[in-house]
């Protein structure tokens, strides 16, 4: 006889399905987690002071008085169908919220009463209040301050000569950054702006809280070369080189030396042995001489900087913050400012103190840069166009130092 033994796959597969049914519903009677119950939020004071409020649900909550007893004194306690309900310390509601839900105790934190807690609920809406009595306040103001002044030239900038004269009557007039502004008289501070020597028209407008000045200066009137009186003069000690004549009769040739004061064109013309009267104009040139002599030490001084300390204050409506002291002893400051208002006007301004020292330092430079120097600086002394006709220098060793001329020949304009 044989044994024959057979392993039969579809029973293998019957039992591993059993067992996943099995582990379902092993899984779906588990007992659920409790989730977290949201505790009101009141002042750190109040759940001091003041007393909870729960609720057990269940005919056996009466049980767990025993065990809340031992944490503190329970108090009011009243039983009814749904459960028990009792006053607990608020301080203390922490702990016994944990002991419930270990215990797996249904329950519920019904609120919280005592002298505490109505004193901050009555906080609350006493600063909700005024919050919102404070904002409809700053609504009712915010429209009649003065935040922005804009001064605007139409017809190009404003100097700011004229713009000084301008903010000084806006002053008078009670018009200023930061200040309370129900209404003003437009037309009054038109007319007094229009009164300033060069305005020929100011006008003043509100938009909300911002203030414009519109101005529009006087035109100038032609300028022409001429000199006060019927003649066109010299300005400067010359060799004159050109001489264009619009009106009048030239009194100087290329080649002449005119001095300050000389006549150049005349006011009149030649007709037949008639001297007739005309307007004086025209313009003429002439070569100059402009020299200039600079020592330059074996030593300079130059500057070295060090540490660098920053300090920022807030200024509102306008107002210039006092300046820090500076924490060091010899230093240069550099103040910048930005303007950060929105619905106030606030500038913020940066004092930088930047450390100095001064020392001494042997001169390297050569003679040829010395000469540049002297060069550029001897330049900046001509305010009008000139054209170069030479430059001649000279370099001389002197005690201590060098001794650098310059003398440049140039051709200007001397009316």
């Amino acid at each position: 006889m044989k044994r024959q033994v057979f392993f039969d796959s579809d029973y293998y597969a019957r039992e591993d399905d059993s067992k996943k049914r099995e582990e379902n519903h092993t899984a779906e009677r588990a007992p659920l987690k409790r989730r977290a119950r949201k505790r009101k939020t009141l002042p750190a004071f109040a759940l001091k002071y003041g007393k909870a409020s729960l609720l057990v649900k269940g005919k056996g909550g009466v049980r767990v008085l025993s065990a809340i007893g031992k944490i503190c004194r329970v108090s009011d306690v009243v039983v009814s169908a749904d459960g028990v309900r009792f006053f607990v310390p608020a301080k203390l509601l922490p702990q016994i919220v944990a002991l419930l839900d270990n215990l797996c105790y249904d329950y519920k934190i019904i609120g919280y009463s005592g002298a505490a807690p109505a004193l901050a609920r009555a906080i609350t809406r006493v600063g909700l209040i005024a919050g919102i009595l404070l904002f409809i306040a700053l609504l009712a103001v915010y429209p009649s301050l003065v935040t922005r002044i804009d001064i605007v030239g139409v017809d190009g900038e404003i100097t700011s000569a004229l713009n000084g004269e301008i903010r000084q009557i806006l002053c008078s007039c009670g018009i200023e950054e930061g200040k309370w502004l129900p209404k003003f008289d437009r037309d009054d501070v038109g007319k007094r702006l229009l009164a300033l020597e060069g305005v020929a028209y100011a006008g003043v407008k509100r938009n909300g809280t911002h203030v414009s000045v519109l101005i529009k200066r006087e035109l100038e009137p032609d300028r022409l070369w001429e000199i006060d009186g019927s003649a066109v003069k010299a300005k400067r000690l010359a060799t004159v080189t050109r001489v264009i004549v619009e009106g009048g009769t030239a009194q100087v040739k290329y080649g002449d030396v005119v001095r300050e004061g000389d006549i150049l064109i005349d006011g009149y013309v030649l007709f037949g042995e008639d001297k007739l009267p005309v307007e004086a104009k025209g313009r003429a040139y002439g070569k100059v001489l402009l020299k200039r002599e600079v020592f330059f030490g074996d030593t300079v001084l130059e500057k070295r900087y060090g540490d660098v300390k920053r300090v920022t204050k807030l200024a509102f409506f306008g107002k210039t913050p006092k300046t820090p002291k500076s924490p060091f002893e010899c230093y240069e400051l550099c103040v910048t400012r930005a303007e950060m208002g929105f619905l106030l006007p606030m500038t913020a301004y940066t004092y930088e103190f930047r450390e100095l020292s001064v020392v001494e330092a042997e001169e390297r430079r050569a003679d040829g840069e010395l000469v540049d120097a002297v060069y550029s600086a001897l330049l900046e002394e001509i305010e009008e166009e000139a054209d170069i006709a030479a430059v001649y220098s000279d370099v001389a060793r002197v005690e201590g130092g060098r001794k650098v001329s310059v003398t440049i020949e140039a051709e200007v304009l001397i009316t």
